[in-house]
């Protein structure tokens, strides 16, 4: 089922339920290479590329879009809207150049993530920014969503993968920030989220063994071993506290029965050096560097206790 797009007032703007016919229109924007230097497409050439992406917006079934029109004049200057897809809610924006710095986006949003969050029962939405976005994150924290973390993509101008920007809001968390004083709404305890990440715990033979392994073998850094001797253990590879990748290793109970499966760790975008390292090192390569039909460079190699490390980057 379709999710109703009402149309929407500003004091400067209208949006209206975005539509093919709105394709001559935005062409102006798509083909701009300076309009949309972090979209996930390259310039359009015609404005059939335009009518394509816009059928391709519009085709989750929970996708919601408005076209962005000045009050004065009526003129299209951008869209903005709901992705429709995904785990958890996204939401994208885009103004012409040459109507920029005048807050319009910042405007336009705020009436698009109210309708969102009290009209379609949002519980969360995300604002996925490349890094080098700056009047996009200026917007995102005008918005008052808040930095979640960050992950690899590529982007069609770029050969690297580059740092997306994850900002995010909950439902409770906009309503409040957005009520008046005499009006705030309180944030329940069910509301909070019961779910920051995951940390894979690996049954090995010897803890000592096995972190030495990662220490002196992965380039792990040793966040904390107990027991005498020594019974479980955790170690941390990442650039930041709040991202990397976090294991924890504990005493396997049998001594028969061989792991299964493997972890993956993305590493984007120094993955040939990895590589280079590990061999240098002599780590067990059980799979080469190569590229895979499923868009990732990899490789895989195996611990001392047969668990398999799965490296990969975005290609």
């Amino acid at each position: 089922m379709k999710t109703l797009v009402r149309p929407l007032q500003t004091a400067r703007l209208q949006l209206h339920a975005l539509c093919q016919d709105d394709a001559p229109a935005l062409f102006k924007l798509f083909r701009d290479a300076e309009a949309m230097p972090y979209w996930h497409t390259l310039p359009h050439q015609t404005v059939e590329d335009t009518r394509a992406a816009i059928e391709a917006m519009l085709r989750p079934p929970r996708a919601c879009w408005w076209t962005v029109r000045t009050d004065a004049s009526r003129e299209t200057i951008g869209f903005l809207g709901f992705l429709g897809f995904g785990t958890i809610p996204g939401f994208g924006y885009a103004i012409h150049a040459a109507h920029r710095s005048r807050g319009y986006a910042i405007e336009a949003a705020r009436a698009a993530l109210d309708f969102g969050f009290r009209q379609l029962d949002l519980d969360r939405v995300e604002l996925w920014i490349h890094e080098a976005n700056m009047p996009s994150r200026r917007v995102a924290e005008s918005l008052r969503f808040a930095r979640r973390g960050c992950f690899r993509q590529i982007y069609p101008r770029e050969r690297e993968s580059r740092e997306t920007l994850v900002y995010g809001s909950t439902c409770s968390q906009w309503l409040d920030l957005n009520a008046s004083e005499n009006d705030r709404v309180p944030i329940h305890q069910d509301s909070v989220p019961l779910f920051y990440g995951v940390e894979p715990v690996l049954e090995v033979a010897d803890v000592a063994t096995a972190v030495q392994f990662y220490r002196e073998q992965l380039g792990f850094t040793v966040e904390f071993v107990f027991g005498d001797p020594v019974s479980h253990a955790g170690v941390f590879r990442g650039e930041w506290s709040t991202q990397g990748l976090r294991l924890q290793l504990t005493q396997r109970e049998q001594a028969t029965g061989a792991p299964s499966g493997s972890l993956y760790l993305l590493v984007a975008p120094r993955l040939d050096m990895l590589y280079e390292e590990y061999r240098r090192k002599n780590v067990p390569i059980v799979k080469e560097l190569a590229l895979w039909p499923w868009g990732r460079r990899e490789f895989t190699i195996r611990d001392p206790d047969g668990h398999l490390l799965r490296f990969g980057e975005p290609a």
